[in-house]
Formats: C-alpha cells, sequence, structure tokens
C-alpha cells in the first residue's frame, strides 16, 4: 500500500480525472494508458476494432470497456486511461555500465520493446508512446557495508610473538627480543582517506 494516498476528495466523488487525483491512490499518480505490448501479426481483427489504422509494430495499450461475444465493443479512447502510481516500491541503487542496444520491431524482431519506426502517428511521438516511458522505479541503494574478521581464529595472526628457535635448533647465538603485547588487534577499512 502507498504511504501517502487520497483518503477522500472534498467534493465526495472517488476521482478528480482534471487533477489527476484518485481516492486510495497517491497525490502524484498518472493518469494514462497502460502499455500492453506492440501489435503483432495474426491480430488484425482485434487491431481494427480497438486502433483502426494500427499496423503490427505499433504501440498497444489495454482496453477496459465491454466486450459483446467476446470482441470489445468499441475502440481505444479516454475511458480506457486509468490512474497509474508513480511511487517506487523500494529505493536503492547499483553503479554499472551498459551498452543501449535500441530494439525496434521489425517483422524479423516481433518481441521487441520499442514500436516500428513511422507508426501511427508518423512524427517524433509514436500514439500512446507515453506509455514505453513508465517503469516500476524502485531501486536500493548501501551507504556502507562494514567487514569484520578475526584473524587469530582463521590463523593469520597468533596471539603473541612468534617463536623464534633456540641456538640448540639453529646452531647459532641469538638473543630473543620481546615486543609488548598487543592489547587488540582492528583492522579498519574506509573508502574515506583518514584526516591527518
Amino acid at each position: 500500500m502507498y504511504l501517502v494516498r487520497i483518503v477522500s476528495l472534498a467534493s465526495g466523488q472517488t476521482e478528480d480525472r482534471g487533477n489527476r487525483w484518485f481516492v486510495g491512490m497517491p497525490i502524484n499518480c498518472l493518469y494514462d494508458y497502460e502499455y500492453d505490448d506492440l501489435w503483432q501479426k495474426g491480430e488484425e481483427e482485434l487491431m481494427a476494432i480497438l486502433e483502426p489504422g494500427a499496423t503490427p509494430g505499433d504501440i498497444k495499450v489495454k482496453y477496459h470497456g465491454e466486450y459483446k461475444d467476446g470482441k470489445p465493443v468499441r475502440a481505444i479512447d479516454s475511458n480506457d486511461q486509468v490512474p497509474i502510481n508513480a511511487d517506487p516500491k523500494f529505493l536503492g541503487g547499483l553503479n554499472t555500465r551498459g551498452q543501449i542496444d535500441l530494439d525496434y520491431w521489425t517483422e524479423s524482431n516481433t518481441g521487441a520493446r520499442y514500436p516500428r519506426p513511422g507508426g501511427l502517428n508518423a512524427s517524433d511521438n509514436p500514439k500512446y508512446g507515453s506509455t514505453i516511458g513508465y517503469f516500476d522505479g524502485s531501486f536500493l541503494k548501501i551507504g556502507a557495508i562494514t567487514l569484520g574478521y578475526n584473524f587469530e581464529k582463521i590463523g593469520l595472526l597468533r596471539s603473541g610473538p612468534a617463536p623464534i628457535p633456540s641456538a640448540a635448533q639453529t646452531g647459532a647465538t641469538t638473543s630473543r627480543r620481546s615486543s609488548p603485547a598487543r592489547s587488540s588487534r582492528t583492522c579498519t577499512c574506509s573508502r574515506f582517506p583518514r584526516a591527518s
């Protein structure tokens, strides 16, 4: 559920489409058509009813109207617009690099994400073009990670100074220096330099 949502309107209505206010939705919701895929070959009968003039590769939006004998009774119109939650479910982050491939619909690439160039409105913006810009904006960001080790338990450090071989073992005369015992062993890692 949304953290901040409209619980009622002063008018007593459940929606105010002009202001994009809908009871139960966040105040900053969108009001638009819902992207449903791209039209494909074999859908010409449905295309002729819902979107006269459309061809395979054009953007298809969801129909929210009535059906008669299993077929829609009208073309897509403003009654098919719905409130869309624009708030992310969670926030976060990850830096990465990659390559963006433009995945346009063609007869040999019917599973593409983007419509064929020169669709219903052969301008810079295809009809229903706004619907392909909506995506889940949730992300996660980690500010710091702390990692600790006990070097003594994994055998990298010994408690106390390292043993020095005796003169009898080496055949030489040695003197052993004692080093002060360490009260604690700490490893502090930071991505920021310490101030001097």
